[in-house]
């Protein structure tokens, strides 16, 4: 019977490996399960951020072309500013002016000494009358 009791023993210990096979890739298994668990939620909270980060680039994206809207329209503001004031600077009345400033503040510093003047001398006209 030791020939059949071999052959019991070689089935069982070969039964023995297959089981111990077996529970490693169970367990092999159920690790890959976990890492695959684990990259999913990984992946979906990345996509969260990239959904999060989108939306906030699309609303900067929004804000700059109002902004550069608003620049804009500063800009050609200040176009026709500059060209009214050309327009201005070029008139014969505004070089006139500009040339004969120095000559109407003079006349003007002189007329409020004669004011001044006009207002001492008035109160000693009223006491001679």
């Amino acid at each position: 019977m030791s020939g059949g009791m071999n052959s019991v023993d070689a089935v069982k210990k070969k039964i023995k490996v297959l089981q111990d096979q077996a529970e490693e890739a169970e367990e092999r298994a159920e690790q890959l399960q976990l890492e695959v668990e684990k990259e999913k939620r990984t992946r979906e909270e990345a996509e969260g951020e990239v959904t999060s980060l989108s939306r906030r680039l699309q609303l900067s994206e929004e804000n700059l072309d109002r902004v550069q809207e608003r620049l804009a329209a500063a800009l050609r503001k200040l176009d026709e500013v500059e060209k009214v004031a050309d327009e201005s600077e070029r008139s014969p009345v505004f070089r006139y002016l500009k040339q004969n400033k120095n000559q109407y503040l003079s006349i003007l510093t002189g007329m409020k000494r004669l004011y001044q003047l006009y207002r001492l001398a008035l109160p000693l006209a009223d006491r001679n009358t």
